[in-house]
């Protein structure tokens, strides 16, 4: 009973450092600048190294899935996600800093993928889908921790010391990755369903596909702009708000999504019964946040700051639908 509830504890612990660490930047971005005298352009280059190398480290992580098994995949990714926060921690340029954070990005690109393929071989099928939903949960409460809470150890501790106790307290889930490094069965024995190179080329020449890809990249990214790294400084400079009180604002976005993202999948799945129109519904939240922000960049109110948090929050949430139509759409892919 213990193992079964380390299964789940434990990738969702890791993949809740995954979304802090995505969205941290947006903390101490201005404690970098003055920091490392680096411009805004320099800071944005050191917060996008986590998103390139997350993304480029996806395939090898699920191909060590499949030869050294999900648990130890993540045991090796998280040790070298603490080494990135220790470096970065400990930076004393902007270079050394570019670094870890390199690292983390490798680093914490395991427990999603990682998890899910755990999920897959020890947890029953009927409750397959109530698991990896604490999984994502636990991203969203990864990111409201990267706001007000990290806010307040930056302030009480200072950025880099506040960033070594979080590289400390990594270690522990890290650890007991061991504990569940054991595969739940034999893979000798097992068929696997690789993708020919037809089947790859047939999945990219698809107009829906790329269509689907694209919204989730402009999506994602427009909303990570503002969550991830400038709209905590944004609020800070224009508005004359502390650090503090900024970092309130922006947790309302993942707070948002926490909530959306299951309502959304009740109401394709239920309400609905269509996938796109929740998807198009989720385009419009983004354009209206980014029409708030950029049509009155100095002259949002409070009320329509909270409002604009809560609409990036809300729009990002319906990105586990497309995965979903994806999955239908190429089933035995």
């Amino acid at each position: 009973m213990v193992r079964k509830i380390l299964l789940v504890v434990i990738p969702a612990s890791l993949y809740f450092f995954s979304h802090f660490h995505r969205v941290n930047m947006n903390v101490i971005a201005d404690n970098l600048m003055n920091d490392f005298f680096a411009s805004a352009t320099l800071v944005g280059l050191l917060s996008s190294m986590y998103f390139y190398f997350y993304a480029f480290i996806q395939i090898p992580i699920g191909t060590l899935n499949d030869t050294i098994g999900p648990g130890k995949t993540m045991f090796l990714f998280s040790t070298l996600s603490i080494i990135g926060v220790i470096i970065f921690a400990l930076s004393t340029n902007i270079y050394m800093a570019m670094m870890g954070r390199i690292l983390i990005g490798i680093g914490v690109g395991a427990p999603w993928v990682s998890g899910l393929k755990l999920f897959s071989e020890w947890i029953k099928e009927e409750n397959y889908a109530s698991v990896s939903g604490a999984l994502a949960s636990s991203g969203y409460l990864g990111a409201i921790a990267a706001t007000i809470p990290f806010a307040y150890m930056v302030l009480l501790l200072g950025w880099r010391t506040a960033l070594i106790l979080i590289a400390i307290i990594m270690i522990i889930p890290t650890l007991i990755c061991w504990l569940i490094a054991r595969p739940a069965r034999s893979r000798k024995d097992e068929k696997k369903a690789l993708m020919s190179l037809a089947d790859i080329k047939h999945v990219i020449r698809d107009k829906s596909f790329l269509l689907l890809n694209f919204w989730m990249i402009f999506n994602y990214s427009s909303s990570m702009v503002y969550q991830g790294i400038w709209g905590i400084p944004y609020i800070m400079q224009v508005y004359d708000l502390d650090k503090a009180s900024a970092s309130g604002i922006v947790m309302l976005a993942p707070i948002s999504g926490l909530i959306c993202a299951p309502l959304f999948g009740l109401i394709s799945d239920r309400i609905l019964h269509d996938r796109k129109k929740v998807i198009v519904f989720a385009t419009i939240l983004n354009i209206t946040s980014w029409t708030l922000l950029t049509s009155r960049t100095d002259s949002l109110s409070l009320f329509e700051l909270y409002l604009t948090s809560a609409l990036t929050g809300a729009s990002i949430s319906a990105i586990p639908i497309s995965f979903t139509i994806i999955r239908e759409n190429y089933p035995s892919r």
